[in-house]
């Protein structure tokens, strides 16, 4: 399997373990991804109405509008996206 590596198809969960374990990422940066990775998946997977990993149902148990909740995990993947492309490449 010439030109294959462990990773090629590894879940982002998968990568980001990695990423940390050789020091590209710190604990606070993997905390950072994990959090706009588990915010990310309701907006873009499919979820059955009434599923408790849906956008309506946080807002339900949160007290707060949908749209607001959305935009403050938008704000939180922004920073952490901006934070990440701030830092020094490699």
């Amino acid at each position: 399997m010439s030109g294959k590596d462990k990773f090629e198809r590894a879940s982002i969960s998968a990568l980001l373990q990695e990423a940390m374990c050789i020091g590209l990422i710190d604990n606070n940066e993997f905390a950072n991804l994990e959090h706009a990775r588990m915010v990310r998946n309701p907006v873009t997977h499919f979820r059955r109405p009434g599923h408790n990993d849906t956008v309506e149902y946080h807002s339900v148990e949160m007290g707060e509008a949908p749209y607001l909740l959305i935009e403050e995990d938008a704000k939180h993947v922004m920073e952490t996206a901006l934070h990440l492309l701030g830092k020094d490449a490699i």
